[in-house]
């Protein structure tokens, strides 16, 4: 996995954070999928919550190498970009559905975001509290 083919660039999700105007193609609604986790970083923002996170599928393989490739990957992207940097991150390594998706939980997306997330995929996740709603934008 390289990171340009999971994440967003350093600007754009800069840009996201800053609360810029960022092309967000709506979620199709998706099934939950038993044994997705959740692997990547999410971190409070004034205006709401910000994850970049990756859908990893437990029986697949590969799944711990996934998960650790795309925890690192956006690691080196956060520190790298220093609006990112200013955040304070959390980890999630294998993390539940659920228990991220809470920080997300809006009208438009469920306790279980991977309800509209796609499995092996990247997301920005962005989260505005004022109109509380959440955008799932792939990269």
């Amino acid at each position: 996995m390289k990171a340009s083919s999971l994440f967003l660039t350093s600007g754009a999700v800069a840009s996201a954070v800053l609360g810029a105007m960022v092309l967000v193609v709506p979620a199709t609604p998706a099934m939950a999928q038993s044994g997705s986790r959740l692997c990547g970083w999410s971190a409070p923002t004034p205006t709401g919550y910000i994850g970049l996170l990756y859908e990893a599928r437990q029986d697949d393989a590969s799944y711990s190498q996934q998960c650790d490739e795309a925890v690192d990957e956006i690691n080196s992207e956060i520190k790298s970009n220093p609006n990112l940097k200013s955040l304070t991150w959390t980890k999630h390594y294998k993390a539940t559905c659920e228990s991220v998706g809470e920080k997300f939980m809006s009208s438009n997306s469920p306790k279980d975001m991977c309800d509209k997330m796609e499995a092996k995929k990247g997301y920005q996740v962005v989260k505005t509290t004022s109109t509380n709603s959440t955008t799932y934008t792939k990269t």
